[in-house]
Order: C-alpha cells, then structure tokens, then sequence
C-alpha cells in the first residue's frame, strides 16, 4: 500500500515554521512577495494596530516591483503568509494550500 501525499501536506512540508523570517504575499491586480522578518512583521502589525500605518506603507513600496503595481496596487487588496523563504515556489504554494486570504492585521505569525 503506498500513501499518497496531497498539495496542501506538500505545501505545509515546504513551509519552514523555525524560520526567523516569513514570505508575505500580498494579492492585488497582481501579485507581490517580499521576505522579512518575522520580528519586523510584528513590529509593522502593531503599528498597523495602533493606526500608525506608516510601516506599513514603508513595506508596501518595497513591494512596489513595477509600473502596472504603482497604478494598480492599490485596489482592494488581500494577504497571506507562509513561513520561511517560498519565493522559489510562491504560485505553487498560493494554489496548493488551503490558506485564505485575509486582511493585514489578522495575519498569524
């Protein structure tokens, strides 16, 4: 008998929870990605918290990776989060797992 592994255990055997840093996706128009630390994602969301959004915005220009994002990126956006560096596998990983998108300040470390 063989055991068969899904796409959502594949994604969540890829992930690296003792990583200090996560991936961050952002879903926009279009996609963007940016590895931080799991420390400065926590820095930012409390800020976020405290309606101090300027950490924020910080983050979100240095996710800013073309024109069509500058004109774009800003329309009705959605986040999720996988831990450790995904970069290499980021799409696969979006439509492997069963995460869902959620808004910035309801991201669990």
């Amino acid at each position: 008998m063989t055991s068969q592994i899904g796409l959502n255990d594949l994604a969540n055997y890829i992930e690296d929870s003792e990583s200090d840093v996560v991936t961050l996706v952002r879903r926009q128009t279009v996609y963007s990605e940016i590895v931080i630390s799991k420390n400065r994602l926590k820095q930012i969301q409390n800020a976020f918290g405290d309606d101090d959004y300027d950490l924020l915005d910080e983050l979100k220009n240095e996710m800013v990776t073309d024109d069509v994002m500058e004109q774009f990126g800003d329309e009705e956006e959605s986040w999720m989060l996988f831990h450790g560096d995904v970069q290499d596998c980021t799409d696969d990983m979006i439509s492997w797992t069963d995460k869902e998108w959620s808004y910035f300040n309801s991201l669990e470390v």
